[in-house]
């Protein structure tokens, strides 16, 4: 003990302690070596701790804006590089422009002057065509005088040939006219005077009455309708014109006629009688 206390005048328990755990630990380097497979040390886990000294919330405003200001600083270049393109496209362009504007000067130029070629060009075919047409004209003229003249006399002896013609077949129809006109006025007489064979005048009849009766025939001379179409005032005197047409019956005689005389003339007719027409 004196020895112990001897050593720094530290306390012997402390000293016990320490060749206590240098004991210890030499039997766990013997035991290590020796059983290595039976024991395994495991390390402790080491923890890092970082000491916060701002506040979350801050941070993640100055992250933001951090952000926010990077964005914008991105945006300026993207804008001025746009720009940039943008400048370079214009010129590009006005070149592009300037060059087509040359061109096109350039191409005016030459279809003025090929137009003006053409033009001279077509002023001495157009001096010669002119030449040519009054000299075709000169000739037209002649030949078309000559033609009219041709024509004239042409005309002339058509018309006399054809005024010759009329004549002659005026002639012909005023014969055939007349010809047929007595025709039909002989067959008018007949169906007038077979009528009248029949007709028992009224005794009280007027001698200025007058009237007038509509036949419908067939051309085998049949009555198919009789009907007044201008009466003479007096019915009785009417009704006897009717009664002698009934009484007629039927004129036989009208199928001696050819169909057009028939049907110009006598498929319907009128005929007037008066008191005075009857000789009964």
């Amino acid at each position: 003990m004196q020895w112990l206390m001897k050593n720094e005048g530290y306390p012997p328990a402390v000293i016990v302690s320490v060749l206590l755990h240098g004991l210890l630990l030499l039997l766990i380097v013997f035991w290590d070596r020796d059983h290595k497979e039976l024991l395994r040390i495991e390390q402790p886990a080491t923890i890092v701790a970082t000491a916060v000294k701002d506040n979350p919330q801050r941070v993640r405003q100055q992250e933001t804006k951090r952000k926010q200001q990077q964005q914008a600083a991105q945006e300026r270049e993207r804008v001025k590089e746009q720009e940039r393109q943008h400048q370079e496209k214009l010129a590009s362009e006005e070149a592009e422009r300037q060059k087509l504007v040359q061109q096109v000067q350039q191409q005016a130029q030459q279809q003025k002057e090929q137009q003006q070629k053409q033009q001279q060009k077509q002023q001495e075919l157009d001096q010669k065509r002119k030449q040519e047409d009054q000299k075709q004209q000169a000739v037209a003229r002649e030949e078309t005088l000559k033609r009219d003249k041709e024509k004239q006399q042409q005309t002339a002896r058509e018309e006399a040939q054809r005024q010759a013609e009329q004549v002659k077949q005026k002639a012909a129809q005023q014969r055939a006219l007349t010809e047929e006109q007595q025709l039909v006025a002989k067959y008018e007489e007949q169906i007038r005077e077979l009528i009248e064979s029949n007709w028992n005048r009224p005794a009280v009849a007027r001698k200025e009455t007058v009237a007038q009766i509509e036949l419908q025939l067939t051309p085998t001379g049949e009555i198919v309708s009789s009907r007044i179409v201008q009466s003479s005032g007096d019915a009785n005197f009417d009704s006897s014109v009717l009664r002698a047409v009934a009484k007629a019956g039927r004129f036989n005689f009208l199928i001696e006629l050819n169909s057009k005389i028939f049907n110009q003339y006598f498929r319907q007719i009128t005929l007037e009688f008066k008191p005075g027409d009857s000789s009964l």
